[in-house]
């Protein structure tokens, strides 16, 4: 009797809840990116990188010969600020854009000590893009051309810095392909590892025709061997919306293995030099990173207005060679932190 008056009385309740707007009923988002002809955008990022040498170990023939006492430490940053002035869209997409880079600078700083050796190193990250405006057109294949339309009397662009220009400038890559409600979780890895399939194709390495044949196969036996080696988990969670502003949760991990790296650098030497390496002699390089993130979708504008990344990662390096009755290993560990910041600002 008490159950039955539950089941009754709990569905009649939400009901009524919801009539009187104390429970709003979900409601799915549409996070596709919308743009407007004549849109003004200003986009601003920063990115910083620390690490450090953890371990350092070389043994030949029983014997440590490098051990302890090895200080390696490296530091990376980075901030920039473009600003977007959208001239044409097709089927909602950016057909045409004229793209400022208004301001972008960053710095490398990196310390050694090792055996009675020391050396620092504090350098500018430069570009010849500032103060240029680019304008970036995709036509109907997706093909994108770029070309510098600035005004004045300014020295040229880098060309191969205009390489990496791009109309994608606000993270759709961290947005659901599909409407979703709050709560629901999507996956990122697939995507990614698609983007970053394209990244590695002619476009983004120049052109390949007047590259050596030797080059041409190393490139193609890293790309395998990269992806055949990568794992990626990466997932998204609607945490609430609020506001008009829907905020996305990020988890990601990620590991990458090149158990063939003497195979891959012989491939990169002229044969005379690279068939010089004996048989024996084996090394393996392995990469893994943590990041976790919260990301915020305006509704309204259809854009993703800020993003905040941070993780750690870990590189481990180990090699071994047995070679004319010598033998020898070595290994060696980097570990560091990152951190990314990201906003877009409709004008």
């Amino acid at each position: 009797m008490i159950h039955s008056s539950l089941s009754v009385s709990i569905p009649t309740f939400l009901l009524a809840a919801v009539s009187l707007g104390l429970v709003r009923p979900t409601e799915e988002i549409d996070f596709s990116p919308r743009f407007a002809e004549g849109q003004s955008l200003t986009i601003e990022q920063s990115f910083s990188m620390d690490g450090v040498l953890d371990d350092l170990s070389v043994v030949l023939d029983g014997a440590e010969v490098v051990g302890g006492g090895v200080d390696v430490e490296m530091e990376v940053d980075m901030s920039m600020e473009y600003g977007e002035e959208i001239v044409a869209v097709r089927d909602g997409e950016i057909a045409q854009v004229l793209l400022t880079v208004e301001d972008q600078t960053g710095s490398f700083n990196g310390f050694f000590d090792a055996m009675g050796e020391s050396d620092s190193i504090d350098e500018p990250i430069e570009t010849s893009l500032v103060g240029h405006t680019f304008e970036i057109t995709v036509d109907e294949e997706g093909e994108t051309e770029v070309d510098d339309v600035t005004e004045g009397d300014v020295a040229p662009a880098d060309e191969d810095e205009m390489l990496g220009l791009t109309h994608r400038n606000h993270f759709e890559s961290f947005l659901p392909t599909e409407a979703l409600d709050v709560g629901a979780e999507f996956d990122l890895a697939e995507p990614w590892l698609d983007e970053a399939r394209e990244m590695m194709d002619s476009e983004m390495l120049g052109d390949l025709a007047e590259m050596e044949p030797e080059a041409l196969d190393f490139i193609e036996a890293l790309t395998e061997s990269m992806f055949g080696g990568t794992e990626l988990e990466a997932t998204g969670t609607i945490r609430e919306l609020e506001d008009g502003i829907a905020t996305i949760d990020y988890d990601v991990s990620g590991f990458m293995s090149i158990d063939d790296l003497v195979s891959l650098i012989a491939s990169a030497m002229p044969p005379e030099i690279g068939g010089e390496i004996p048989p024996g002699v084996e090394a393996v390089l392995e990469a893994s990173f943590e990041m976790e993130g919260t990301g915020t979708y305006d509704v309204a504008l259809g854009l993703m207005v800020g993003l905040e990344l941070k993780g750690e990662y870990q590189v481990l390096f180990s090699g071994n060679a047995d070679v004319q009755g010598s033998s020898g290993e070595a290994e060696a560990t980097f570990s560091g932190a990152f951190s990314s910041t990201a906003s877009i600002t409709a004008e």
